[in-house]
């Protein structure tokens, strides 16, 4: 692992570890289609949809930031991939809220 790995490696602990705080919850999604628009449940879901996403924003525009910044070295394409998923996440995490 070169050294410009490392940082990048714990941001990524990091952001996993903060989002799976809310995966249970959304997880849940799946188990609530049956329930009536003002089961408590649906409003956890988005609560842990809401929040991913926010996190998600946020590590989205450092990691765009160290992106431009590093676009010589190797770990741009890294960068990108990271980016690529967060974008595609993001994107889940809004199709189930607004589904709720």
């Amino acid at each position: 692992m070169a050294i410009y790995d490392i940082p990048l490696a714990i941001v990524c602990v990091q952001i996993s570890d903060e989002l799976a705080n809310y995966e249970y919850l959304i997880a849940m999604d799946r188990d609530i289609g049956g329930f009536d628009e003002k089961n408590p449940m649906k409003d956890l879901v988005k609560f842990a949809a809401d929040k991913s996403s926010a996190i998600l924003t946020a590590e989205r525009k450092r990691l765009a930031d160290l992106h431009g910044q590093c676009s010589r070295f190797p770990v741009a394409g890294k960068t990108q991939q990271t980016l690529q998923v967060i974008d595609a996440t993001t994107g889940i995490l809004t199709a189930i809220r607004d589904r709720l």
